[in-house]
């Protein structure tokens, strides 16, 4: 029979261990810090703050400034306004913020409306994609108030949903000076349908975008849908919308060629694939601003003229939809385009980049965060009133041997990950099924806000109920083999278990003290490409204690599987983390990876229905990933399964929801 190891038997609970490895965690975290600091202010040669805008209608945008400094009144720099896609935030544009101010560029980077620390909207998704979500009032921000920048080069760059915005943002200037031509050719006008050049000069000055970089962008959205003969596209907006003929600015196109939305090339309606550069939307975007006409284009090469603002150019980085915003053929390509319509040598070449060693530093230190959490835990322990928690460390479960044994481990291990790929789209239709409304996103709500956190809370529960039928199978087997129910780590007192959330939440509470310092003194956090633990609004914190309840099932039984059933003897315990790891994030791994292979070999994607649902839950790939190394850990404080469910769920989830789109009314 199993026996209960004493407490002592266990480094982590050891004090000069947990003081230690908290001295590494903080020194690793600070060290992060100071050094993606540097890169990001170019060597504190770069202010970087913080600010909001309010708008229209209690709505607000929340902005990021990156000044180079020796910008003044009396030496203006341009100035380009960057903002990212759907279910992403300002701090994803890492490319844009840390390479252009390096070489002479203002930026300011925003969350749009919904997203990030943005206001709620005051229009569902399905229009607010078609507004500037906040770019208008950020440009106009910019003209009228900020004297170190150059009135007459502000730009614009957008990734996704963020080119979108772009496009309409274009739309608004370009139709103001549209408008405003036609008033000058009226009959009545200042020398009736001659252009004065007081005329032309006013149409000017109300065209305030000076070049747009689009990344990622629907090609007929760019171009206003004029790209084919008869057609009727209006952008999905009020018919009763106008457009402008074109875009008054200088436009880059910067589409991965294998973009898992098909954005990065051309397919005619019978199927056949042509390079973008003969897509009928981007013929037009070239053709509107030269008066030429062409059967095909040349990626990276420049058609049109800067002086006039019809300057456009074609990019095509071999990369995808999502990681086309963190690519360094993408980061060349915006260089190169900007150096060239701002008329800048730069003294730093395009290949110059620094972007990728800040997001390697940053992901250090958000290792160190995960350092962080187990020598945090086990100090708190010490504490008379959580130290009740702590009870004897269950002995291994017997080591695999037999058929049954073997059967059962290794089985489980790959049943896990088989289920949660076979589960994904199911998952996803069951979500829609069950929240339509929010599923379309026609209409703001109170009530499961996020779209994609409704998704990932589906597919988590059917992957936790797979799981629990393997594990009660598994105790069976077990408990006829002499494993007794004490021995899993499981029953609690219900006193313990609400400590044992308590203390979740004081670890946690302690990772957002240290987050908020972060972003306080460094204007950064702790991330990389998509996975990132950010600053949040206190709305967030009250749908990450919503969410959290429903996931913490999963949670919970992803502790149990780890401690309870997978924690054998015979077996060392790097590998059996490992095994335990790759089980719980193989599923959704092995179909992102699928994804990407196949879009870059065949140029199709079977993964169509659910592309935005894997590309929404890259972060959780190392997060789902470490989970077990969590579990494992904290259950060695313990000698139970809870703490380690408590902290991973609100953990997770805060990330998932503070970095997800809340569809929300404005008022928070």
């Amino acid at each position: 029979m199993l026996q209960l190891k004493k407490l002592a038997d266990d480094h982590v609970r050891n004090t000069s261990w947990a003081k230690r490895w908290m001295c590494i965690a903080l020194a690793v975290m600070l060290l992060s810090a100071l050094i993606a600091s540097a890169i990001q202010t170019n060597g504190y040669k770069t202010q970087v703050y913080s600010f909001k805008i309010p708008t229209s209608n209690g709505k607000y945008i929340s902005c990021n400034m990156y000044r180079p400094y020796g910008s003044t009144a009396d030496n203006p720099v341009p100035l380009v306004i960057a903002c990212a896609g759907s279910y992403a935030n300002k701090e994803q544009m890492g490319m844009v913020f840390t390479e252009l101010p390096r070489r002479g560029i203002a930026v300011i980077t925003f969350d749009t409306y919904m997203h990030g620390l943005s206001s709620g909207g005051t229009e569902p998704y399905s229009q607010f994609a078609w507004t500037d979500a906040g770019m208008i009032a950020l440009v106009e921000y910019a003209y009228n108030n900020l004297d170190f920048i150059q009135k007459d080069k502000i730009s614009i760059i957008g990734h996704s949903l963020g080119s979108r915005i772009v496009s309409n943002t274009l739309a608004h200037y370009g139709l103001a000076y549209e408008n405003a031509i036609k008033d000058a050719m009226l009959p009545d006008s200042e020398d009736g349908k001659n252009i004065t050049e007081g005329e032309q000069a006013y149409a000017d000055s109300l065209n305030k975008v000076y070049a747009a970089f689009c990344l990622g962008v629907v090609p007929s959205e760019i171009s206003f849908g004029t790209g084919k003969e008869g057609d009727t596209w209006n952008k999905g907006s009020a018919s009763s919308k106008e457009f402008p003929t074109r875009a008054y600015a200088n436009v880059a196109v910067c589409n991965g060629r294998y973009d898992e939305f098909y954005r990065g090339l051309y397919r005619d309606s019978d199927g056949n694939i042509f390079p973008l550069t003969e897509n009928p939307y981007m013929l037009s975007l070239v053709s509107s601003a030269t008066d030429s006409e062409y059967d095909a284009l040349e990626f990276n090469t420049y058609y049109g003229d800067i002086s006039n603002r019809s300057l456009r150019v074609i990019f095509n980085p071999n990369t995808f939809h999502t990681f086309v915003r963190y690519s360094g053929d993408s980061a060349a390509y915006m260089a190169e385009f900007f150096s060239k319509v701002y008329s800048m040598e730069f003294s730093i070449s395009p290949t110059n980049q620094v972007w990728f060693l800040k997001e390697i530093v940053t992901f250090i230190g958000f290792i160190g965060l995960l350092l962080f959490i187990v020598p945090c835990a086990s100090l708190l322990l010490h504490i008379p009133f959580f130290a009740s928690i702590q009870e004897p460390l269950p002995a291994k479960l017997p080591a695999v041997k037999g058929k049954t044994a073997n059967l059962l481990f290794w089985g489980g291990l790959l049943i896990i990950p088989i289920a949660s790929y076979l589960l994904l789209s199911p998952a996803n239709s069951l979500a829609n099924t069950l929240w339509p409304t929010q599923a379309a996103q026609n209409t703001l709500t109170w009530t499961f806000p996020q779209k994609m956190t409704n998704f990932i809370f589906i597919w988590a529960t059917l992957c936790g109920i797979v799981a629990l039928a393997l594990f009660l199978v598994a105790w069976r087997y077990n408990k006829r083999n002499g494993v007794q129910f004490d021995h899993l780590g499981i029953r609690v007192s219900v006193k313990n278990f609400f400590k044992s959330v308590l203390l979740a939440l004081c670890v946690l509470g302690a990772i957002v003290i240290i987050a908020v310092a972060v972003n306080y003194f460094f204007t950064l956090d702790f991330r990389f490409l998509t996975l990132g633990f950010k600053s949040f609004k206190p709305i967030h914190l009250l749908y990450a204690a919503f969410y959290s309840i429903l996931f913490f099932f999963y949670y919970t039984i992803s502790s149990i599987m780890t401690n309870s059933l997978l924690r054998v003897d015979g077996q060392p315990e790097w590998l059996n983390l490992l095994l335990a790891g790759l089980s719980n994030v193989g599923g959704l791994l092995v179909a992102q990876i699928a994804m990407v292979v196949i879009m870059s070999s065949s140029l199709n994607n079977p993964f169509s229905k659910i592309t935005l649902n894997l590309m929404t839950t890259y972060h959780l790939v190392i997060l789902l990933f470490v989970v077990p190394y969590v579990n494992r850990y904290l259950y060695k404080l313990t000698g139970k399964v809870w703490l380690g469910a408590a902290f991973n769920c609100f953990f997770i989830v805060l990330m998932s929801v503070a970095s997800n789109m809340l569809h929300v009314p404005a008022g928070v």
